[in-house]
């Protein structure tokens, strides 16, 4: 096959402008092709004809062919332009034997006419079209070039590549032709890469012409090689011509530039020839290509470009379908990935041969390699250890891979080194034990590691935003849940903080799992992983600075996260002696409701860290969790961010103190919420001042609102601030001793020993119901869990609970001030105290019943002592309208937050309604508690149980039956009236006289109203209201000495007997 590399000189030449300079280098044979293009750009320009080089003249002239050459110049080409363009019949067939002649006008008139005569380009698979003659290719080539520059309008560069791909010979007279007329070059090039061309099979006759005069312009000028081979690759039909010329073509350099890149894409035309037997002899050819230069650089050092590349595609070579590799092959590309790693330092070089080896069973688990392969690990450890931050991407790689064989986390290691080397990646398990093995002969052992994770740089703007799953907190995470770092003794708080520092938003899903990790790391080993002082410097600072909120709430989850595992830590193996690394004056410090609002309104930002925090929040402190209003204060406190104006503390205090605080308290209402959080102390005292005598309506409204502000954010510091620091808020009787805070929680009932002007004013109610509610959840929760986690402790805390369970009016609040007495509720608890003092060690049923018991009985109190603050005889003083208002109002708020309690704990209306509740309130009760009239389904056991106080629990629930009734109409009510009717109608009959006119008595007002709501039930009612009164008629005959008295109760009965009859039937009959 014929190649024009002699010609290569003198066309790159003529190309850069440089062919005057080395004319004299090029001999005769060299120039002899380019004759028609000096010849015409020296004799035939008008513009050269001046200024023509004497040395081309002399050499053109030197030619025995000039003379042929002004011949063929004398031919009029403008005469046969013209002649053509008029030509209709177009002979497409050269004549051999005229171009063997001399007559060169028919010459170039029939190459003139070839080119100008119509082409079928619609069948590209055709057969090859007879043209000349292989021995007159040579003059073809010379009238071509002479027709082509002289006559531009009868060529284009489409028509010159399909004569070369279609014809027969063709292309080295197109290939010399295009010679002598550089300019064509390109354009040709470009059309014998078109697509149409492309559907050319390559084994077919034209597809062989085409493959040719690819060869032939390649061997003109090797430098376009590039650009044919990167047009071809992009069609998948011409990828196999693409590889077979850049392996037969291309120089070392060039072949690295293309063909690797193109092998590591998938998604690419050559990439897909990998996996087609059909081309497994020139994707071997391409190895032996690729395995020379590896052995050349092994032997004689050459030096090879884009390292990473090359022996990635080496790598995929190998590893290929269409490839079956030797002993030999690897022992060369472990001998190349170790020995270039020496000349090739970089991280990565290194990094793309540490995945190829771990990546590729073959090499990995052939024991011919294995000490070389560890001997070459060890030192690079050695040299990640010594090179510090230099060596970070290095290190990474090192202690990811290594993390994920230590932990056998192949989905993770998997598409780690299939992303680094471009290719499948299979880790099968008896894999993973081999290169475990390796990794730890190589001096990487659990210690190594956990060091290596402390010496590396901590992610920057660590979120959710970095996609990379190899980042080092991964690791860090990894190792935490394999307890290497407790195991092996290496601190990682110094890393946790740094990293800690750099978290950014949104958060990234990776941090709730390590901190929650490295509170279990905490508990188990007695170890802060966090210091305090990091923690203490997170909270410093304005409540709303949002730079400080991802900071906040990660140290936040962490402290919860931690107390949570503690305390399950404690109930498991009920060991007490741990160590609280984090005490609880830490906890107090935390806005926790404030920044579980923050959570809750930046929930993009946050969203990874949310149901991680609103988990342990509500396990520890379900008393914290943030209402509609927290989130609506948090939102607008961002809001306002930033334009807050520091108040001047001496001038509030000067205010609050003087004769009009409510100046101070309108400063303090407008300030920011960060200003508002730093002067809460003074915010408790607002609160303070307004219960004073002669405080303003708009001085209570004012510290109210200030005050159920707060409370939303931050209701513990709010409350505790003012528990302690409030002699007139909280005291005990007469002696001003202050309660201890600890002991509200202990027992939130209490919390009434409070200023008695509190239960007069409805907005300050309002707030104390909020601090009770506050209490009343967190002592529950504290119960639970110091029942649940101290079992020494179990006994005398029950001891505790039970103590206090009979709480009555003297022990809650000053004497002479509530008009009723709140009842016993210890009755109901004696049963299980000897129980618990007898029994050391309790099961969970025990525990959670002791629980329950407390929690009801405070409750109880709560409700009844609520009761007591609604009863109007606490205004008898003063009647007046105001009263009255207030009272109103007192009653609903107090009436709410019962009804909430039963709602919550239907267990509690139960214990409530058999400890019972003042008659002449039940009408006000059950108006404005929606949830008494569960009360009826209690009414049966109440009437049926005897006991000492049995007469009063039947009154009482006769007495609610018909309050009951008298609200709701309903079938069940009328079922109960009934029944209360019949056991008053057996009582009638069974009970002894004196017992039964008592009770009748005060039941008689009762059964009037009933007769009222139920007609139906007339008779019956009446019935029993007339046998009673004829009872005690002869009573009275019968005891001629209860005459003597003012007005006996026989007497009285009597009267009232007849009165409500008389008014029942009344209103019966309207």
């Amino acid at each position: 096959m014929a190649t024009l590399q002699p010609m290569a000189e003198v066309f790159a030449a003529l190309q850069d402008g440089t062919f005057l300079e080395k004319l004299s280098n090029f001999n005769d044979e060299q120039i002899r092709p380019f004759l028609p293009s000096l010849f015409i750009s020296t004799f035939m320009s008008v513009d050269n004809l001046e200024t023509c080089n004497e040395s081309v003249l002399s050499r053109i002239v030197s030619f025995e062919d000039a003379n042929r050459l002004q011949s063929i110049a004398a031919v009029p080409f403008s005469s046969f332009e013209q002649k053509l363009h008029a030509a209709t019949n177009y002979n497409a067939m050269i004549n051999d034997q005229l171009f063997r002649s001399d007559q060169e006008e028919d010459k170039v008139y029939q190459v003139a006419m070839k080119l100008i005569a119509p082409e079928n380009e619609d069948d590209p698979s055709g057969d090859v079209i007879p043209f000349i003659s292989e021995d007159i290719t040579d003059e073809a080539a010379l009238i071509f070039s002479f027709v082509v520059q002289l006559c531009p309008s009868l060529c284009t560069a489409r028509k010159l590549a399909f004569m070369a791909v279609a014809y027969n010979n063709a292309p080295i007279v197109i290939a010399k032709t295009i010679a002598n007329n550089p300019e064509l070059f390109y354009p040709v090039l470009h059309e014998l890469c078109d697509a149409k061309l492309a559907r050319i099979v390559e084994e077919s006759p034209r597809g062989r012409q085409r493959t040719y005069i690819f060869a032939l312009l390649l061997s003109l000028c090797p430098g376009a090689g590039e650009y044919i081979v990167s047009n071809l690759l992009e069609t998948k039909a011409d990828a196999p011509l693409a590889l077979k010329l850049a392996v037969e073509m291309l120089n070392d350099e060039s072949l690295i530039a293309l063909i690797p890149p193109e092998i590591i894409n998938r998604s690419r035309p050559l990439a897909q020839l990998l996996h087609r037997s059909a081309a497994r002899q020139r994707i071997l050819s391409l190895y032996r290509r690729l395995a020379g230069m590896a052995v050349a650089f092994l032997t004689d050092g050459t030096h090879i470009e884009d390292t990473e590349s090359f022996i990635i595609c080496l790598c995929t070579l190998y590893s290929s379908s269409s490839y079956k590799p030797t002993p030999e092959d690897a022992e060369l590309l472990v001998s190349y990935l170790i020995t270039s790693s020496s000349h090739f330092a970089h991280d990565c070089h290194l990094i793309v041969a540490v995945a190829i080896i771990m990546g590729i069973p073959t090499v990995n688990m052939n024991n011919a390699f294995t000490e070389r392969i560890v001997k070459w690990l060890s030192s690079l450890r050695e040299m990640c250890a010594n090179g510090g931050n230099s060596r970070y991407t290095l290190s990474h790689t090192l202690l990811f891979i290594c993390t994920c064989l230590t932990t056998k986390k192949t989905e993770q290691l998997v598409p780690f080194l299939a992303n680094i080397i471009k290719m499948k990646v299979m880790v099968p398990p008896r894999q993973i034990v081999f290169l475990q093995s390796l990794i730890v002969d190589a001096g990487f052992t659990e210690r190594e590691l956990a060091l290596m994770c402390t010496r590396l740089p901590v992610t920057c703007n660590l979120s959710a935003d970095s996609s990379d799953v190899s980042i080092p907190a991964y690791c860090v995470n990894e190792l935490l849940q394999g307890n290497l770092f407790a195991k092996n003794g290496v601190e990682i708080k110094g890393w946790m903080e740094r990293q800690l520092r750099e978290c950014s938003t949104p958060l990234h899903p990776l941090v709730p799992g390590l901190l929650d990790r490295l509170a279990i790391m905490s508990v188990a080993d007695s170890v802060k992983t966090i210091s305090t002082q990091f923690i203490e410097e997170a909270f410093a600072g304005p409540l709303t600075a949002e730079d400080t909120f991802t900071r906040r709430i990660v140290c936040t989850f962490f402290l919860l996260a931690y107390r949570l595992h503690y305390d399950l830590a404690r109930a498991t193996d009920r060991v007490t002696q741990r160590v609280l690394l984090y005490p609880d004056t830490m906890y107090t410090s935390i806005p926790l409701r404030y920044l579980l609002g923050v959570v809750e309104h930046l929930d993009s930002s946050y969203s990874s860290i949310r149901g991680w925090l609103i988990r342990v929040a509500s396990e520890l402190f379900p008393y914290m969790q943030p209402s509609t209003e927290s989130v609506e204060i948090v939102r607008l406190s961002l809001r306002e961010n930033g334009r807050q104006k520091r108040i001047n503390e001496t001038e509030l205090e000067r205010h609050l103190q003087g004769s009009n605080p409510l100046t101070g308290m309108r400063k303090l209402e407008a300030a920011g919420l960060s200003e508002q959080f730093r002067l809460l102390p003074l915010i408790a005292r607002c609160t303070l001042l307004s219960l004073q005598k002669g405080a303003s309506r708009e001085c209570v409204t004012v510290s109210t609102r200030l005050w159920l502000k707060m409370e939303s954010v931050v209701p513990r510091s709010l409350i505790e601030i003012l528990a302690c620091t409030a002699r007139e808020w909280l005291t005990a009787g007469e002696c001003k001793e202050i309660v201890p805070v600890e002991k509200i929680y202990e027992i939130p009932p209490l919390l009434f020993r409070v200023h008695r002007k509190l239960f007069s004013s409805p907005a300050h109610l309002e707030c104390f119901l909020r601090a009770l509610s506050f209490f009343v959840q967190a002592g529950k929760t504290r119960l639970g869990k110091e029942i649940n986690v101290c079992p020494e402790r179990e006994v005398a805390l029950i001891s505790r609970v039970i103590a206090h369970a009979p709480i009555t009016a003297p022990e809650l609040f000053p004497p002479n001030w509530f008009g009723g007495v709140v009842n016993d509720l210890g009755k109901t608890t004696n049963s299980f105290q000897d129980h618990f003092k007898i029994q050391k060690d309790f099961n969970k049923v025990d525990r959670e019943l002791v629980s329950s018991t407390s929690d009801h009985s405070q409750a109880a109190t709560i409700v009844h002592a609520l009761v007591e603050i609604i009863d109007p005889r606490r205004f008898k003083e003063n009647e007046g309208s105001l009263c009255l208002v207030r009272l109103d109002e007192l009653t609903r708020l107090a009436c709410e937050e019962i009804h909430q309690m039963f709602i919550t704990d239907r267990q509690l209306l139960k214990l409530v309604l058999w400890q019972m509740l003042p008659l002449h309130l039940l009408p006000t009760l059950v108006e404005s508690i929606p949830s008494m009239h569960i009360a009826l389904s209690e009414v049966n056991e109440m009437l049926a149980i005897p006991g000492e106080r049995s007469l009063e629990r039947r009154l009482f629930a006769v007495a609610v039956t018909a309050q009951i009734s008298h609200k709701y109409r309903i079938v069940q009510s009328a079922k109960t009236m009934e029944l209360v009717v019949d056991v008053l109608h057996t009582m009638l009959r069974h009970c002894p006289t004196a017992v039964h006119l008592s009770l009748m008595q005060r039941v008689v007002p009762w059964l009037e109203q009933t007769i009222e709501v139920f007609p139906q039930l007339a008779g019956d009612i009446t019935q029993i209201l007339m046998t009673t009164s004829a009872i005690a008629k002869s009573r009275l005959a019968l005891n001629p000495a209860a005459i003597s008295t003012s007005t006996p109760l026989e007497t009285r009965l009597t009267h009232s007997i007849d009165e409500s009859i008389t008014r029942a039937m009344a209103n019966v009959t309207v």
